[in-house]
């Protein structure tokens, strides 16, 4: 994927987050997205917390090939690996 600005998205169900990569940005929320803008689409699976986190997290954390996006929410957390 090209370096720039994308928008990403997530589709989350019990048992997987769907991460969408998205070309359209300065948007709010998702009213305007567009699937035909779409970059890639990666499926992961969910992660049970002992700890349930209030508000949704995102953090980015070091790997060996780049960074994991760390996505998680209530019980539940799911990790998109990014690499450089």
């Amino acid at each position: 994927m090209p370096a720039g600005r994308y928008t990403i998205y997530a589709l989350v169900s019990e048992k997987n987050w769907t991460f969408i990569i998205n070309k359209e940005t300065d948007t709010w929320g998702a009213f305007k997205y567009d699937p035909a803008k779409d970059v890639c689409r990666v499926t992961a699976p969910v992660e049970k917390l002992e700890k349930p986190i209030e508000s949704l997290t995102i953090d980015l954390e070091k790997s060996g090939t780049g960074v994991n996006l760390v996505a998680g929410w209530d019980t539940v957390s799911a990790t998109l690996p990014i690499s450089f």
